[in-house]
């Protein structure tokens, strides 16, 4: 699913990276990505709203704005 995505390399990179990192079962927001990425805000956002747009992760409800988790597996062979 991630390979056939309208997305550059660099960006299904980030995305393994993030799915490494927090999998199916860690609730995420923005800072939490620019942690793990060592970004900055803007291009954490951007990578949040392509996300999103992919349908790989969800709003999360209950815990403040900005959180998300991911709904789809991820892997390296995608």
């Amino acid at each position: 699913m991630l390979a056939e995505a309208k997305c550059t390399a660099r960006t299904r990179n980030n995305i393994m990276a993030l799915y490494d990192a927090f999998g199916k079962e860690r609730i995420f927001g923005r800072t939490d990505v620019i942690k793990a990425l060592a970004i900055t805000p803007s291009p954490a956002s951007a990578l949040i709203k392509k996300m999103l747009e992919l349908g790989l992760i969800e709003n999360v409800r209950g815990l403040g704005k900005g959180k998300y988790r991911f709904v789809v597996s991820i892997c390296k062979t995608d």
